[in-house]
């Protein structure tokens, strides 16, 4: 719930969000990613309109890619490692 990715995240996240909304208001989108304690989320906004194109509401959706983060991680180091380069 929102609630509980505020209390997770903080004033700042929840500011992302509200910037991200007066963003979508423009442009239709917007897309951020928000890190912290070892969790990161994928967070896309889109705006919803009425069929006269007229601003309803913003569609927020969120999706963890904590393990994908990790891994690209994982990734980076094995290569930098095999290239004896420092990380």
């Amino acid at each position: 719930s929102v609630m509980e990715a505020h209390s997770r995240f903080g004033d700042d996240a929840t500011q992302m969000v509200f910037d991200a909304i007066q963003q979508v208001k423009h442009k239709g989108y917007s897309q951020f990613t928000i890190e912290r304690d070892d969790v990161c989320l994928d967070v896309q906004l889109n705006v919803i309109k009425y069929r006269d194109n007229a601003f309803a509401g913003v569609l927020l959706m969120a999706r963890d890619i904590t393990e994908h983060k990790k891994n690209e991680l994982r990734l980076l180091q094995s290569f930098l490692s095999r290239m004896r380069l420092p990380y």
